[in-house]
């Protein structure tokens, strides 16, 4: 019996996921937070250019909490999620535009234009 716990605290997975925006194209480069509520330990990772990210060797004890963020878009969290062993492990999220970000517009010149 002593083995099988042990076996179990050491067993690990893979989770995958991609990013999208509310129209359903893939987000690159969105900041993703994987927090275990167990081990209180943080896994970063950046969606790639097709909006994919994925973790892989997390611990399967404990539920996650995963934190989306990307500049123009508002923040999302997904948590509760419970790893498991041997099976796809899977999140899909869409990211919705800040409007209050995209009102924030900084215009820059560069040059002189003779008359």
């Amino acid at each position: 019996m002593l083995t099988t716990g042990v076996f179990a605290q050491d067993q690990k997975a893979t989770i995958e996921g991609v990013v999208t925006d509310d129209a359903g194209k893939p987000l690159p480069f969105v900041s993703v937070l994987a927090r275990n509520s167990e081990s209180k330990k943080s896994y970063p990772a950046i969606s790639d250019t097709l909006g994919r990210f994925s973790f892989a060797n997390m611990p399967v004890e404990g539920a996650y909490s995963f934190d989306f963020s990307s500049f123009g878009y508002q923040k999302r969290s997904v948590t509760g999620y419970v790893l498991k062993y041997g099976v796809p492990n899977t999140v899909m999220v869409s990211l919705a535009i800040d409007e209050s970000k995209l009102s924030e517009v900084v215009v820059v010149g560069y040059g002189t234009q003779k008359r």
